[in-house]
């Protein structure tokens, strides 16, 4: 499945706080890249979604107080978690079909 270039930066940095964090082992961090790389493995495309899905929470989380503290570009802050949230919970949706058989 083809994720914009945001999407795949989102999920390498999901991968590598997971991993540098001691979340995921290596191999699954291994998994992860191959998979943005082009590998089907409808395992790490379960956990790349649900990435994604807590992704969303936390922007919502972060989002109040982003807009607290640049009060001065409120309504760009809040466009832009708008924006973003929707594109996650979109393609987590996609990745979930995706996988299930």
């Amino acid at each position: 499945m083809r994720m914009s270039i945001l999407e795949d930066t989102i999920a390498q940095s999901d991968a590598s706080w997971f991993y540098n964090n001691g979340f995921i082992p290596y191999e699954t961090y291994q998994k992860v890249i191959d998979w943005l790389n082009g590998k089907y493995d409808p395992d790490i495309q379960l956990i790349i979604a649900l990435w994604f899905e807590r992704d969303v929470t936390w922007i919502g989380e972060v989002e109040s107080s982003a807009m607290i503290h640049f009060w001065y570009v409120s309504p760009i802050v809040k466009l832009q978690a708008t924006i973003l949230k929707s594109m996650l919970l979109k393609r987590a949706k996609e990745l979930r079909a995706g996988a299930l058989p």
